[in-house]
């Protein structure tokens, strides 16, 4: 395929891109078209200016901290943001180059009026070293009125100066006006207004602050201040709002030093107006711009914080940086995407690199046209300015147009490639670099070796081109970082191309030709995605003399200091596997050093890490981390790391969660294995302590010590050889300290308070499992009288298996994981009977009954302290078994936990559990989690103070007669549901009856004695309960057997049937009133006499008879003409 050439695809940019813009130029309304024209808006940066637009659209104050590294666009994007922002040209928004942005925000912003306030910095700090954030920006507010809006210049005073003539002239009072004139007539001879023509406004109002008449006036507070200005501005002016946006502020940073008060103010200044104002409602962006980090009180990150971060070219975004180089050195002309189209299809089908990186063709047409490793190149030499003495993401710019303009290079058709580069006067920079003078003096030597190399003129200018690309790279990588390029990759990144045998096949011939020849190019096998390659990369060094003659001196320095040896024998103990040799890790088994897992915290400061000072480590140093097995049993311990024996180690264990203690001392101790052994209080300690360093170890040490030394020692570029050298010697020595580590441990010996004699040669001959094992050896041996039945654990038993047999034992309907865990633990833990091994009973369980019999018949003892006293020799119990079995006693009556008031746990009914105490009843609807083990905290076993069911049963049966008896715990719950209902029923009856009564008695002329009201009053606190325990307590405080409940009760009954005859009875009355009506004298007396009968007492004491008698006489004493007349019903 014919490429076309670059020429007739791109073009150059005319001149050189402006790389280093003015904030104060690129923002002035002429310049707001180009500024924006020239800013590519990268997917990442999109999204920033979209978080911006969306506060300024929604007028929501925000602030927000652009970082990047020097030179990676920061201005550039202030400018065109703050253009777009403030300025209302139609023009503007058609020179946008995404289309996103411009449909969805033109319009919006159109609308939103803000007055900027934009500014850089760099240069503004004071030479006296006064300087003040909040000064600047007063001043930048005055400069931006002055400059935008001159007409309010005047009508806003800014400052305490202008403040108090403010004050002085429009707010004072004739009493102040008169303290003035006193004061200036006797500070400076001169009347007020006479002081103020002759020195101006700004030494006037200084005087009159210094005064102190204007105190509290002056809104000196900056939230006062900036919302003073923020009212008077966008008022006066109609603005929506301010628009901060400060460029350069490391410059400011770096002379404001953490702790000092300048520092605070800065932050409280920026706080104000990112986040205090904000929230007040105050619509202010402010954008601030720095190199450096957010200070920590400013930081958030997401919206309502104080300031949201926006990286440029960080990281997650290092795509935009091949895209804005692309961007700034070249336009393509018309109908370049066939043209770059057939680029593409090319390089993927005779390159790897589009499909290694799986490049699509729209990003390969936003760097086109960059080979892609050019701009990891590019990206890391122009990372640090100090060290390449490039200015970063500038000169990135520059260098990719001066490889453009090339007008050869425009007439070929292939892509940018690294050697490319070196014809850049940006990267002639590169070499006046102290750090890189030595390493392109190589370079140029080694370009001397390429006239004789035995190969055509055209493989020469080949090899000079595959040279330049892995020295490049080389030179770009970090010093800590070592990494070269297969020969496919330097082929691509040089753009190596031959027809006969291919770009990759004669990269690897060239090179063996160089190698050969003594070029300081080095081939290294390695795996590259499970295969073993060849990886080519530039030796930086020059040849040395023999490495050897530096080293014995250093190793016989390292000799004679025994302090430095201990140093790096303690810091080799916690070596991690990065610290190690491959070939150690192999060869040894080990990840890194003998107590590598229990490496404590280093307190060394950045300074001496910087140093490489030894790590100081914080000793003794304590974990909880290890576990062991016995009696199919999993057991927690402790492990402590000292670096000399402390009585404390020896102490009895009395936390429940750990069973064992190891001591690892890493230095023989001063004192006696015996004294130590005296001071062992609990048999489920061990010491390890090895023997005092051999000679061999020290031997190892010293080697270490001198290879290191001699790294740091030779530390420029033509100096790899002797690093290397020095490298090799410590690998060796690495894995002869981790063998001696061993050794030294294996000599030593394991201490206990029994005297168990452990062979410390068996102990550190195990390097899996190493404390598990030990700890196991410990527990076998004091552990020897278990309260449960090992051999009937099916599985080893954990602390969270003890949750499951919790709820597969006291759930009603357990999951099948809760139903495993009683078939292989309960029986063995004594929870169930063999003929129904499913369900709890614990009346044989040998712990239950020694736990009974620790806490008495009355017992009312902390959780603690029977977790204290059974977590130990010889119970063997851990703290989730003891929890288990205080839940089978609570299970079993007589005992509840009480637990913190204020608890909140939740039954899985959806109710909240009442009171303070765990009882048999409510263990069924409980989950054993989190929740309820903090409320255990401080938790209480204590005798249980309520009833059972069948203790209440007499008085519930006065409501139901029906109600039966329970013959287990877990049925009380369905009888506490069942009373539940009746005294729902209860309670709506009485307020039936509480509310037809009073009707009931003006009816028949009676009277709701007191005794009626207490009778409803008793039953309502009866309806009230909220389970058959307080239902149990309330009806005994009012009654004093059953029967008492009950002929209460009847009375009520009658009162409810009293109440449902009221319709009757109204009937009635009704009817003897027509009675009376028909003026018969023998109906008179007739009506007078049931009248009589029909009384409220009467009715109450037995409505039914009563109300029926009374019907009854009505019918006889009218005839049936009458009746039918008067409508009254036939009985």
């Amino acid at each position: 395929m014919k490429l076309q050439r670059l020429k007739e695809i791109i073009c150059v940019k005319p001149e050189p891109p402006e790389t280093t813009p003015l904030l104060s130029k690129i923002i002035l309304e002429a310049n707001a078209v180009r500024t924006v024209q020239e800013y590519l808006f990268t997917p990442s940066l999109r999204a920033h200016f979209q978080m911006v637009f969306e506060c300024a659209v929604h007028r929501r104050g925000q602030g927000f901290w652009v970082q990047a590294e020097y030179g990676a666009g920061k201005t550039h994007f202030l400018g065109t943001l703050v253009n777009l922002l403030i300025w209302r040209d139609e023009a503007l928004w058609k020179a946008v180059r995404d289309d996103d942005l411009r449909k969805t925000y033109a319009h919006p912003l159109s609308k939103v009026r803000m007055f900027p306030v934009a500014f850089s910095l760099r240069g503004m700090g004071a030479a006296d070293g006064a300087d003040s954030l909040m000064r600047i920006l007063e001043e930048q507010i005055r400069e931006s009125l002055r400059t935008i809006r001159p007409d309010l210049d005047e009508k806003i005073p800014i400052t305490s100066e202008e403040l108090a003539d403010h004050w002085y002239r429009t707010e004072s009072t004739d009493w102040e006006k008169a303290g003035a004139r006193s004061f200036f007539e006797k500070e400076n001879k001169a009347s007020p207004e006479e002081y103020r023509k002759a020195n101006g406004v700004k030494a006037f109002g200084r005087e009159l602050v210094r005064s102190g008449l204007p105190q509290g006036k002056l809104k000196g507070k900056f939230k006062e201040r900036f919302s003073w200005i923020y009212e008077q501005i966008t008022k006066l002016g109609e603005y929506d709002g301010l628009l901060f946006v400060v460029d350069e502020f490391r410059s400011w940073q770096d002379r404001h030093v953490q702790g000092t008060a300048a520092y605070a103010e800065d932050e409280e200044v920026l706080e104000t107006l990112a986040y205090v104002l904000p929230t007040n409602h105050h619509n202010i962006l402010t954008v601030i711009a720095s190199q450096g980090d957010m200070p920590q009180k400013l930081s958030g990150g997401g919206e309502g914080d104080r300031f949201i971060p926006l990286y440029l070219l960080a990281d997650k975004n290092k795509s935009d940086f091949g895209e804005i180089v692309a961007f700034r050195c070249r336009d393509l002309l018309p109908g370049a995407d066939v043209g770059i189209k057939d680029y593409y299809n090319h390089c993927r089908k005779e390159y790897r690199f589009i499909r290694q990186a799986n490049i699509s063709q729209t990003d390969f047409k936003a760097t086109f046209p960059f080979q892609p490793r050019c701009f990891e190149v590019m990206r890391r030499i122009t990372q640090n300015a100090e060290k390449h003495n490039l200015p970063t993401a500038r000169s990135a710019i520059r260098m990719g147009w001066q490889a453009l303009s090339d007008p050869a290079f425009q007439n070929g058709a292939r892509l940018v490639a690294i050697p490319d580069l070196f014809k850049t006067d940006e990267l002639e920079k590169m070499p006046r670099s102290e750090g890189y003078k030595d390493a392109f003096q190589n370079l140029h030597d080694t370009f001397e070796l390429l006239p004789p190399l035995d190969v055509s003129p055209e493989e020469r200018d080949q090899a000079r081109r595959l040279l330049q690309a892995l020295f490049l790279w080389a030179v770009s990588l970090p010093d800590n970082l070592r990494d070269g390029l297969t020969s496919q990759e330097v082929a691509e990144a040089a753009w190596l191309a031959d027809d006969a045998v291919g770009a990759t096949a004669q990269t690897e011939y060239l090179f063996e030709k160089m190698i050969q020849n003594g070029f300081p190019v080095r081939d290294e096998k390695k795996s590259r995605e499970g295969k073993t390659v060849s990886i080519f990369s530039y030796e930086l060094s020059a040849a040395q003399a023999n490495p050897v003659k530096y080293f014995g001196p250093l190793k016989k320095k390292a000799k004679e200091d025994a302090k430095a040896q201990n140093d790096k024998w303690l810091e080799s103990l916690f070596w991690q596997l990065p610290d190690i040799t491959q070939e150690a890790q192999m060869i040894l088994g080990m990840n890194g050093g003998l107590l590598s897992d229990f490496q404590p915290p280093d307190q060394r400061t950045a300074k001496q890490r910087q140093d490489n000072a030894p790590p100081l480590y914080a000793l003794p140093h304590r974990v909880a981390s290890s576990s062991s097995r016995v009696h199919k049993v999993q057991y927690g311990g402790e492990i402590a790391v000292s670096d000399r024996w402390r009585e404390e180690f020896g102490k009895e264990i009395e936390n429940p969660d750990q069973h064992f203690r190891l001591v690892y001392l890493i230095q023989a101790p001063e004192v006696s294995d015996e004294q130590i052994g005296s001071q062992l209080k609990d048999a489920r300690i061990a010491v390890c302590r090895p023997a005092p360093l051999s000679d061999e170890t020290r031997e190892g040490l010293a080697d270490i010590l001198a290879a290191e030394q001699m790294k740091r020692n030779f530390t420029a570029l033509n100096q790899g050889v002797i690093r290397d050298y020095a490298e090799s010697r410590r690998k060796e020595a690495v894995k002869t300290i981790l063998k001696c580590q061993l050794d030294e441990f294996k000599r030593g010996k394991v201490l206990t308070q029994k005297g168990y004699g452990i062979p410390a040669i068996e102990v550190f001959g195990n390097l899996k499992d190493r404390e598990d094992a030990l700890g196991a050896r410990l527990l076998e041996k004091a552990y020897d009288n278990p309260l449960f039945a090992p051999k009937h654990l099916k599985k080893i038993f954990t602390d969270n298996d003890a949750r499951k047999v919790f709820a597969g034992l006291f759930h009603k309907d357990p999951a099948n994981a809760e139903k495993d865990a009683v078939t292989n633990f309960a029986a063995g833990l004594g929870l169930v009977s063999k003929s129904h091994p499913s369900e709890f009973n614990a009346e044989e369980c040998l712990a239950i009954a020694r736990i009974r019999e620790y806490v008495g018949p009355e017992p009312d003892v902390p959780v603690a302290d029977v977790k204290t006293t059974f977590c130990r020799a010889p119970h063997a119990l851990t703290d989730q078994m003891v929890m288990l079995y205080l839940f089978g006693m609570v299970k079993m009556g007589g005992c509840e936990l009480s637990i913190k008031p204020n608890h909140g746990l939740m039954l899985n009914n959806g109710k909240a559990l009442s009171g303070d105490r765990l009882k048999s009843r409510v263990l069924g609807l409980m989950d054993w989690n989190a929740k309820l083990d903090k409320a255990l905290l401080g938790a209480r076993l204590v005798k249980s103070s309520q009833k059972g069911w069948n203790d209440i049963l007499p008085y519930a049966r006065v409501l139901d007669e029906t109600m039966k008896p329970v013959a287990l715990p877990e049925e009380e719950d369905a009888r506490n549901e069942e009373l539940a209902r009746l005294l729902k029923t209860l309670a709506e009856h009485i307020a039936a009856t509480r509310n037809t009564l009073p009707t009931l008695a003006q009816l028949l002329g009676g009277k709701v004695t007191s005794q009626i009201l207490e009778l409803l009053q008793r039953l309502d606190a009866v309806a009230a309960a909220s389970d058959f325990n307080e239902f149990g307590a309330t009806v005994r405080e009012s009654y004093a057997s059953p029967e008492a409940f009950k002929e209460s009760f009847s009375r009520f009954a009658n009162l409810i049937k009293a109440c449902e005859a009221l319709p009757q009875l109204q009937h009635i009355k009704a009817y003897l009133q027509g009675m009376a009506d028909l003026e018969d004298n023998d109906l008179a007396v007739r009506q007078m006499t049931l009248s009589g009968q029909l009384t409220f007492d009467g009715l109450i004491q037995n409505p039914s008879e009563h109300c029926l008698g009374v019907q009854g006489c009505c019918v006889g004493f009218a005839p049936k003409p009458l009746r039918n007349r008067l409508r009254f019903p036939e009985p």
